[in-house]
């Protein structure tokens, strides 16, 4: 905010000679105009700066923690771009357009949006990174460290060689995104070339904007392009609503009728069937739509096995799919990893083995009749479900080394999405086949080793290898290879220190809970468990405050299930006005809750315990929230006999010792819960955070990320 206070007085001057008339150039004109922006920048950031009525270039929210990110926002991060752009550009009008764009942005943040932290903290991030960057060799790079936000900061790289190859990766991605910032650089002489690449990828996409005048209608008119045009005449036959175009690819390529095309979503397994035909294509037309809707129609019939979960006559439960084949029954599985409970998983599995008996496939077939379409996600749902050593025995065993082979190869970071590098870490984490976890090392140190490799993909690789050896030692590894590993960190998640759990009000926990049957049984032994330990129970109408004293002072806020709305509400409201300060998140429902739990986790939690069935599987949810935190999940079925004594062990530990040592923990609940019968079952299914590989991963990629972004 008082970055340009020093040229005020040039500024001044600058005036005072326009006004005597002095000829200028068009150069110099700019200059003024640039000078005058950063005037106005400035006085943006003193209106944010003011909105708690003090001029001192701090921010202020009730939270502490969100005060500093607003203050470095909205102040610090502002100001560095205003820099970068003085340092880097010396042509006048360059400057004036990228102050012109910053003004921008900024005036449109307000009163009311204003608390969007996270959002524009990205975006101004995004916009220094790229002028700060733009013109090196390896720039593509950091354009695609956040695609969204390049996406929308075009305006400051659109002229740039760059930006054309850029766009047409995030096409593939963000199609539509690509397409609403499309008037920010519909002049260049990329942007034909763009709108294609949309079409081609998501016709769905480039049709919305059929019916009326704009810039993608007129680009779409200059159009010369075959697939462009066949769907321009597939529009003017069948109108906005068909499902024809997801079947595009078909039409053009294998000249299938559109008329069938367009009919055939009545029919809701046979339109099921042709989506996963058409997926079955390589870099098919439509690859995006094919992909959104498959994963729609997936979900719908895995949430109709789910809601019957009650059901004890697994024939009722799981008629909707009594009908379908190998494939059919891979992809529910495939596109449903967030939702699918542990029973539904385990009787979809049971049918895919008996479909693919019938139908004369092994596991190695029945991936390639998919054309191997997410086996990712595959592998590590069998291999979470303890299902993976099954499924791989239905293949040759030289079949079932080429799938594990293919699972941890040709792993790309350089675009940023790692989800799949995820799921290779979330498998380490799963297995315990010394075989299986010795064979994934021999490739992945193939793929490191690769001369041509990336920077980034070796980054990942290299944190992949270390992941590895954490879960199944190093003694024998080549000391020159550990070596090369070594600038490869993970974070230490072995340990936490109390100290760094608690505020002047010592610890604080916040639960919550669910208003169904489960809900009321589990807040009602929480309770019991709590006040047998000697804990302090206080009533309050829509929630309840336990409070533990020992060494320090430990406090959990839980709703009353029979209150779900009105406690959670009143619980949310208290950490937004910074009355509590909850370093620990605890979900303690069933798995379709939790994101209702996730979106209320406060960026600075240092533990999530998501005490579902499945919780293990929202882990990347929880990173987005609160991205140091350490999670607690189970892989399979969670219950309240163990997350009610896992959670008072835990508070224990917080109010009576300086460390909280997740090893430690995990052996003192073993030895609790050991010949408790399925208690103990359900014990050995739940991941404590030094085991939870795919959020270690995560953690340290980013970190890392972070640290080359610095």
């Amino acid at each position: 905010m008082t970055f340009w206070k020093s040229n005020k007085l040039y500024l001044s001057l600058i005036i005072m000679l326009l006004s005597s008339n002095t000829t200028w150039g068009q150069a110099e004109k700019f200059n003024i105009q640039r000078l005058a922006f950063h005037e106005k920048i400035d006085h943006l950031q003193k209106y944010l700066d003011n909105l708690d009525g003090t001029n001192d270039s701090i921010v202020t929210f009730k939270d502490s923690k969100l005060t500093q990110k607003a203050s470095n926002t909205y102040i610090n991060l502002i100001d560095s771009i205003q820099q970068v752009i003085e340092d880097k550009n010396t042509d006048g009008a360059i400057s004036y357009g990228y102050l012109l764009q910053t003004y921008s942005i900024l005036v449109k943040i307000t009163p009311y949006n204003y608390h969007f932290l996270d959002y524009y903290e990205r975006l101004f991030k995004n916009i220094y990174s790229i002028l700060k960057h733009k013109g090196e060799e390896d720039f593509q790079s950091y354009l695609l460290r956040d695609i969204l936000s390049s996406i929308n900061n075009i305006t400051y790289y659109k002229e740039t060689p760059e930006a054309e190859t850029f766009l047409l990766k995030a096409a593939l991605v963000y199609p539509s995104d690509v397409l609403k910032s499309l008037n920010l650089f519909s002049t260049e002489p990329y942007a034909l070339k763009i709108v294609e690449e949309v079409a081609k990828v998501s016709p769905m996409t480039v049709k919305k904007y059929f019916n009326s005048k704009n810039s993608v209608n007129a680009l779409v008119s200059e159009s010369q392009d075959s697939i462009v045009q066949l769907l321009v005449d597939l529009y003017n036959k069948y109108g906005n609503e068909s499902k024809v175009y997801y079947f595009i690819d078909m039409i053009y390529h294998n000249n299938t009728s559109p008329d069938v095309l367009n009919s055939i979503s009545q029919y809701p397994q046979t339109y099921l069937n042709a989506l996963i035909q058409a997926k079955q294509q390589n870099n098919s037309i439509g690859k995006y739509d094919i992909e959104q809707e498959l994963s729609i129609r997936a979900l719908e019939e895995v949430r109709k096995v789910n809601e019957l979960h009650d059901l004890t006559d697994t024939s009722r439960r799981f008629a909707n799919v009594r009908t379908m084949g190998a494939s059919e029954l891979y992809t529910l599985i495939v596109y449903s990893p967030e939702e699918i409970f542990t029973s539904t998983f385990n009787g979809l599995f049971e049918r895919l083995l008996l479909k693919m008996k019938s139908e004369g496939l092994n596991g190695y077939y029945l991936l390639e009749q998919v054309n191997f379409n997410k086996f990712r996600t595959f592998i590590k749902l069998c291999a979470g479900y303890n299902a993976l050593e099954t499924f791989l025995a239905t293949m040759p065993e030289e079949n079932a080394k080429e799938v594990l082979k293919k699972f941890v190869s040709e792993l790309n970071g350089d675009d940023r999405n790692i989800s799949e590098a995820v799921y290779v870490a979330d498998t380490f984490g799963s297995l315990e086949n010394l075989s299986y976890l010795n064979t994934f090392e021999t490739y992945l140190k193939e793929e490191f080793c690769l001369p041509e490799m990336s920077n980034d993909n070796r980054t990942l690789y290299g944190l992949l290898l270390k992941l590895l050896y954490q879960k199944i030692g190093n003694n024998n590894i080549d000391s020159n290879f550990v070596d090369l590993l070594n600038p490869y960190t993970l974070p230490p998640v072995d340990q936490i220190s109390i100290e760094s759990f608690a505020d002047s009000l010592g610890t604080t926990q916040m639960h919550f809970f669910f208003d169904d049957e489960d809900g009321l049984t589990s807040f009602s032994t929480f309770i019991s468990s709590f006040k047998n330990a000697g804990y302090q129970i206080l009533d309050s109408n829509y929630f309840v405050v336990i409070k533990g004293k020992g060494k320090q002072s430990t406090t959990i806020y839980a709703n009353k299930p029979l209150f779900e709305r009105e406690g959670q509400e009143a619980l949310v409201h208290k950490v937004q006005n910074g009355e509590i300060h909850p370093s620990i998140i605890v979900h303690r429902g069933h798995s379709y809750y939790a994101m209702n739990t996730i979106n209320q986790i406060p960026e600075y939690a240092k533990v999530v315990f998501l005490g579902s069935c499945g919780g293990y599987h929202n882990l990347s949810e929880v990173i987005k929230r609160a991205p140091n935190a350490q999670i607690i999940a189970s892989k399979q079925i969670g219950t309240y006999t163990v997350n009610n004594a896992l959670l008072i062990e835990m508070s224990k530990t917080l109010k009576d010792k300086n460390l909280l040592i997740w090893n430690n923990l995990w052996k003192d609940l073993d030895s609790k819960l050991k010949g408790s019968g399925k208690s103990y079952e359900r014990f050995l299914d739940y991941v404590p955070p030094h085991k939870n590989l795919g959020a270690i991963f995560i953690q340290a990629y980013n970190h890392m990320i972070k640290s080359e972004m610095n």
